[in-house]
Order: structure tokens, then C-alpha cells, then sequence
């Protein structure tokens, strides 16, 4: 029987369109690639070893795993040179860098079918010998090739053991105890997102941007999403498009105007929820808007708006909500906030301003909610491509209009997504996920405050 759709969820991949991988054989390796697939697709759990090998991967799929989101390999990722340590535990092993004696499994299928065989090209930095691996190969030929990076040569793993292999298994014993703790933190986190099934969350904001990115990796794990903004016709836009993933056992999400600026109403849209669900799993307070104009030339209603919008519309929601998680004695309340909610920025003062109490917040309602057992977790990241700087409010109210080079080249919202899921899953207090220039901005302003502002007063705008 030919197979050929890819299993990964939501993907409509065909051969025709890319090529198609098999899954391995071997078990230990067959569990490392269901690490990474099950999130994606949590059916696949439930299947046998023959149903998963009539499965396929596409090559999209399987490149977004093996190189990641900024084009750098992992590692400890999708099958990336997998050692014979790794395949014989079923684990990845941390990433230490390139090994010259480093052995690698080839992994090839016996029987030659129309799918294409994974085949990756490995080149040492700074060698030109370049080295094709292929990933599939039965369990009982994997310790008859094994390749030298930085040698053209492929030698016999049964020849007589040089020092540079007793070196290797030194590594391999020293990060013995990594190897066991990833096995059990991998299992774990597996098992925790198999368990977001049916989680009802209410996404603020989910009209674009985070919001939407959060909407498809909340629903692709099996919740109950509520989507929630003041653009109705985005949210239908939005609703389509996760429908037309036609996940199996999937719950039609769920559409609800909301102006964040409309404190009144607030506790009239949580009832709504209510009305459809009787319970909210996880909300996450993603909805906002951004600020760009000195202090000097920003109207104070400017400051109001955005104030309301970031942080009052955020709190009216959590109130809302809180009750009847207290009630159950559970509950993840997410704020998504900003690195300028740790460090102040000229130019950004409102919003600046707004998510520094809306850190505070957060911390004091995590305080606060331990004894109900209910998590908070504040977000804060760096510079994201969204529409942020373009819907962005000047001084004197009117939109800005303009896409900010730090913006255009930040994380795709899909990257932020994933990561503010993880520390759902995990039950994290905060996540700051950021450029190199946010980490160093927090450093900085906690260890040498005067450095920060001098250079904080470099970078203002001159006003008169």
C-alpha cells in the first residue's frame, strides 16, 4: 500500500509537494522521533509499531526539527547525528559541540520503496570534508558504519580502539547522569502535553500576531480554545483556519468579541465562557497595544488608553475568572508582558509603564493563588514580528503606522508561541525570551544601574 501523506498534524503534504520519510525501525529511535512528533500530533500515541511505520514525515516537517527557528542544529533534536549511546537508550544526549572521534549511526532502510531516504550532508567547521548520512539503518548493522567527522575515511567500529574512542566513552559516562535526566524530563513533559487535551483556554488578542500563534498551538494539542478580540472578522478568519486542520476529536473553537477598554463589560464576556464551557482551564491575557512618543508630546489620554487596555483590561479579566477557579482549586493564569515591563525605554513610556504593573500583578497574584493551587506564569518577551509597531499609539493618539526594524527582524510569533506553551506545561512562573540586546538591557539595569541610564539617555529622542 503506498502512503503518502505526511503524519504531522494539520499538514496537508503530499509527495507530489515534498518528500516523505518512513519511520525507523529501531525502537529506541522510532521513541526519539515520537518525542518530537507527539506534540504536534497526539493521536500518534495510541498507535502500534506497524501502524507507525506506514506513517510518514514530510521534509518540511523534518527540517523545521532538525535546524530549529533560527537556522542553528539541535543537537539533541529531531534525528540529527544520533550516537550509538543515544539509539541504544532512546534518549538525546546535551549538546557539546563537534567531537573529531564523535561516531554516528547511518541508519538506512534495507528495502528501497519510492519514499526518499533522509539524507543529511555534515560538514565539520572549518574542514571541507563533507560526509552524507543517511538516518535509516536496522538496529543490527548499526555498529557495522560508523563515520570520523573530519576523516574521508569510513572505518569498521570493529577495529582495534584508539585513545580518541576511550575519550568518547569518557564523554559518554561523564554525561551519563544528563542522559538520564533528559530521558525523565522528556517522558514527563511527553505525558504533560498529551494532558492539555480538553483544556478549555481563552486567548486575548488572538486576532493576530502572538494571539493567533498561541490559537493554532493550543488547538493543535487538543484544547478547547476561546478566541477573543475586538476584531470579530479576524477571529472568523482565525476559526477557519483551525478548522481546516481537521484534527481528529478537535472542539470548534470558539468566537467572542472583546474590547479590553470595556472594564463593564468584562465580567459579562468570562460568563460568556461560562455559558459554553462552565470552566476556564487557562486564561491568557495577550491583548494589548503599543506606545510610541516622548513623554514631553504624549497627551495624558494616551497614557490612560493604553494603562486601561495592558493593564486594567487584563486584571478586570483575571478577577472575573478567579472565583471559579478558586472554586475548583486549579487554574494557569498567563500574562503576556514584555521585556520593557523589567526595563524602562525612552519613547516607550506608556507602554513601558503598563507592563511593569502588569509584572507586578502577576507576582503578587502568584503569591496570593499558591494556596488554591492555581499557576501564574508572566511572559516577557523581546522583539517579535507582529503588527505591534504599526498599530502602535503616538503621542497624540493616532495610529503609528510604522514597521520598526527591531520588530521586523524579531522571533516569529509561531516561535513565541511554542515557547509560552512549554511553560505552561511546565507550570513556569515567568519566561523571558529575547534577543541578546533585552538580556543584556535586565543585566545591566539590576548590576549597574548607572551604566543603564546613561545609556537609556544616549538612545532618547531630542525633543524641544
Amino acid at each position: 500500500m503506498v502512503y503518502e501523506k505526511c503524519c504531522v498534524g494539520g499538514c496537508n503534504t503530499t509527495r507530489e509537494t515534498h518528500r516523505l520519510f518512513r519511520f525507523p525501525r529501531n525502537d529506541n529511535l522510532r521513541n526519539l522521533w515520537m518525542a518530537f512528533i507527539v506534540p504536534t500530533n497526539p493521536q500518534l500515541i495510541v498507535l502500534s509499531k506497524e501502524q507507525l511505520l506506514n506513517k510518514r514525515v514530510c521534509e518540511k516537517h523534518f527540517d523545521v526539527f532538525q535546524f530549529g527557528n533560527e537556522g542553528r542544529r539541535l543537537r539533541y533534536s529531531y534525528p540529527s547525528l544520533l550516537t550509538d549511546n543515544e539509539i541504544a537508550h532512546g534518549v538525546p544526549l546535551t549538546a557539546t559541540g563537534w567531537d573529531v572521534t564523535t561516531e554516528h549511526n547511518y541508519c538506512k532502510e534495507q528495502n528501497e520503496d519510492d519514499f526518499t531516504e533522509a539524507v543529511l550532508v555534515v560538514r565539520k567547521p572549518g574542514s571541507d570534508v563533507t560526509i552524507e548520512h543517511n538516518y535509516y539503518k536496522e538496529q543490527n548493522d548499526c555498529s557495522k558504519s560508523s563515520v570520523e567527522i573530519g576523516s574521508s575515511d569510513v572505518g569498521n567500529s570493529h577495529e582495534q580502539p584508539s585513545s580518541a574512542n576511550f575519550s568518547t566513552v569518557a564523554t559518554v559516562v561523564e554525561n551519563k547522569g544528563m542522559v538520564v535526566y533528559k530521558l525523565l524530563y522528556k517522558s514527563s513533559l511527553w505525558s504533560r502535553k498529551v494532558t492539555l487535551k480538553g483544556k478549555v483556554v481563552v486567548i486575548t488578542g488572538a486576532s493576530s500576531g502572538i494571539g493567533e500563534a498561541l490559537a493554532h498551538v493550543f488547538y493543535d494539542h487538543g484544547c478547547r480554545v476561546v478566541l477573543a478580540s475586538r476584531r470579530k472578522s479576524e477571529l472568523e478568519r482565525v476559526k477557519q483556519e483551525l478548522m481546516s486542520k481537521k484534527i481528529a476529536s478537535s472542539i470548534e473553537p470558539i468566537v467572542l468579541e472583546l474590547d479590553l477598554a470595556d472594564l463593564d463589560h468584562s465580567e459579562a464576556f468570562i460568563n460568556k465562557v461560562y455559558d459554553t464551557f462552565s470552566h476556564i482551564d487557562i486564561l491568557i491575557n495577550n491583548g494589548g497595544i503599543s506606545h510610541r512618543g516622548s513623554i514631553l508630546h504624549t497627551k495624558l489620554e494616551v497614557f490612560k488608553q493604553i494603562m486601561c487596555i495592558n493593564y486594567f483590561g487584563s486584571v478586570a479579566l483575571t478577577k472575573a475568572t478567579l472565583p471559579k477557579m478558586v472554586e475548583r482549586k486549579c487554574g494557569h493564569i498567563v500574562f503576556v508582558s514584555s521585556v520593557q515591563g523589567l526595563v524602562g525605554l525612552p519613547d516607550r513610556s506608556a507602554y513601558a509603564a503598563s507592563k511593569h504593573a502588569m509584572q507586578a500583578f502577576g507576582d503578587s497574584l502568584r503569591a496570593e493563588m499558591k494556596q488554591h493551587n492555581i499557576d501564574v506564569s508572566v511572559i516577557s518577551p523581546g522583539y517579535v514580528k507582529t503588527s505591534v509597531s504599526l498599530n502602535a499609539l503616538t503621542g497624540t493618539g493616532e495610529r503609528h503606522g510604522v514597521m520598526d526594524k527591531s520588530t521586523a527582524a524579531g522571533f516569529t510569533p509561531e516561535y513565541v508561541a511554542s515557547k509560552i506553551l512549554d511553560t505552561v506545561v511546565n507550570k513556569d512562573n515567568e519566561l523571558i525570551i529575547s534577543q541578546f540586546i533585552g538580556h543584556f538591557a535586565i543585566f545591566v539595569r539590576r548590576t549597574l544601574p548607572s551604566l543603564y541610564f546613561y545609556l537609556t539617555a544616549k538612545r532618547a529622542t531630542k525633543t524641544s
